[in-house]
């Protein structure tokens, strides 16, 4: 045995001796394992750093390979590191390359200079290089016509480096007093989308304005919680940043709008009547919002899709029987044939949202009613929340309103035979969508569009607290408060509703 104890012997050393020669090579034939460390944004003028190093611990090659520099910045191999010191031009997002000879893997690293658009003679960003905004996506819209909410103006889009030929007008109905008002994109020749975001194939993109909304998540709260509900009519919807003619117009609700393509995706007919409820007055009742009889049953409301079109004979046929019927049926009539008539599940899960997030503003006008002539139920979904969640006007969470002298619908699917049904179904939505997850929703919200959010209180605060000091009489607040107020607000709104219904 005296064979084999030795060769095993043998080996072992073999390798111990292998160990120790590698232990001891020279710090420079050791792998680098490049590492690129900085900033991910500073703001133009701000002094750039990024440290260049091995996480090996050996030491840096003098001659790094580096590609995507911006001009002016400099490698200092000896310290480790790329300098540049911005200026007012150097908006941008820059993709930095880096590898050492012998590992030529290329360590990627993105920087971003964000617009310093609150600076004396300020350069406006170049389109194709300024495609985000702290990690939001930016539209650079140059409008070289009037914008009106009337017509559609030419215009031209750069998005994410791409370049559109558009049409763009403005959109809303009270937010066009706001000097920071909302938008339709409208793509007549090539169609939009932004995979990233679960934008395909739009024909028309819409950015809402925030500016009545300091916590920059109420409507898209809401409108996605109304998409959590899985009804066929829903918006994708993303944070986004406007700059208009070069101008910074600050955060955005970037949106689909809802029509025939998002009709298609919820397999109605794309092509079947659509209707907005644009006004106050579009109510149920045969009485506008000031109380007096209305001109047509379809009153307050804009035909948005479908024959026969707008302004045709009987364009609102199908809709002036539907709200007569709400307004004229005796009960038993009402009770026989509603469900026939309309989705009533979807109907009380529309009454439903609005009272688990008090949508005031979308509990008669900013909805939207779908009907196909060639038969099945009508149809429904909201639209237009930033006033829910308490609100400009700080509606306290334990507001008891149901609304039904809002919504004539409403009042009558409260009562017998439908109301138990109605009201559990509020119940059964405070369970379905628990606080922790709307509370985890405010969260991601706000950390997407944090940096965002803060840029556009500098330009947009000043404007806010005068315009909705005249107007409400609120007086100022800011965009931290705001984040705090809207998440006590719905803590305080769900334990409420779990102790009433």
């Amino acid at each position: 045995m005296e064979g084999p104890r030795a060769w095993g012997a043998a080996a072992l050393v073999f390798v111990w001796t292998l160990a120790a020669c590698d232990a001891l090579r020279e710090p420079a034939q050791r792998p680098c394992g490049l590492t690129l460390t900085g900033p991910a944004w500073v703001v133009e003028g701000d002094p750039v750093r990024i440290a260049i190093a091995c996480a090996t611990g050996r030491e840096l090659p003098s001659d790094p390979a580096i590609a995507g520099l911006p001009p002016g910045a400099e490698v200092d191999a000896s310290a480790g590191e790329i300098r540049w010191t911005t200026g007012p031009a150097d908006a941008g997002v820059y993709e930095i390359a880096a590898s050492v000879p012998i590992e030529p893997i290329e360590k990627k690293f993105t920087l971003g200079v964000a617009d310093r658009f609150d600076a004396s003679g300020n350069t406006p960003p170049d389109p194709a290089r300024y495609t985000e905004e702290y990690g939001l996506p930016v539209f650079h819209l140059s409008v070289p016509g009037v914008i009106s909410d009337l017509e559609y103006t030419p215009a031209v889009l750069t998005y994410r480096g791409h370049t559109f030929d558009v049409q763009v007008k403005y959109r809303g109905n009270k937010s066009l007093l706001f000097p920071k008002k909302s938008f339709t994109i409208d793509f007549p020749n090539e169609l939009f989308s932004d995979p990233v975001l679960g934008f395909f194939d739009r024909k028309k993109v819409l950015l809402v304005t925030t500016f009545d909304d300091q916590s920059y998540l109420r409507d898209r709260l809401v409108l996605d919680l109304w998409k959590k509900l899985g009804g066929p009519i829903w918006v994708q919807t993303a944070s986004a940043v406007l700059f208009l003619n070069g101008e910074y117009f600050g955060l955005y609700t970037m949106s689909e709008k809802i029509a025939g393509q998002v009709l298609s995706r919820g397999g109605l007919d794309g092509d079947a009547n659509l209707y907005m409820a644009k006004h106050r007055t579009a109510n149920f009742y045969p009485y506008d919002s000031a109380g007096l009889p209305k001109t047509t049953w379809h009153d307050g409301y804009t035909k948005e899709e479908g024959f026969p079109l707008d302004g045709e004979p009987g364009a609102y046929d199908d809709l002036d029987a539907f709200v007569r019927f709400v307004v004229e049926s005796d009960d038993a009539t009402f009770a026989a044939l509603l469900p026939g008539l309309i989705d009533v599940d979807e109907y009380r899960q529309w009454w439903a949202l609005v009272m688990l997030t008090l949508a005031i503003d979308s509990a008669n006008h900013n909805s939207f009613h779908y009907h196909d002539p060639a038969g099945g139920p009508w149809r429904t979904a909201v639209w237009d929340c930033a006033q829910a969640l308490g609100g400009i006007l700080r509606f306290p969470p334990s507001t008891a309103t149901e609304f039904t002298p809002d919504n004539n619908l409403f009042r009558r699917l409260l009562l017998p035979p439908f109301e138990q049904a109605t009201r559990a179904r509020l119940g059964d939505l405070v369970q379905q969508v628990p606080v922790t997850d709307v509370l985890a929703m405010i969260d991601d919200y706000t950390h997407q569009h944090d940096e965002a959010a803060r840029r556009d209180q500098l330009r947009w605060n000043a404007e806010q607290v005068a315009y909705f000091s005249s107007v409400y009489g609120r007086t100022g607040w800011g965009y931290d408060e705001e984040i705090a107020y809207v998440r006590q607000w719905v803590r305080d709104r769900w334990a409420y509703l779990q102790s009433t219904y």
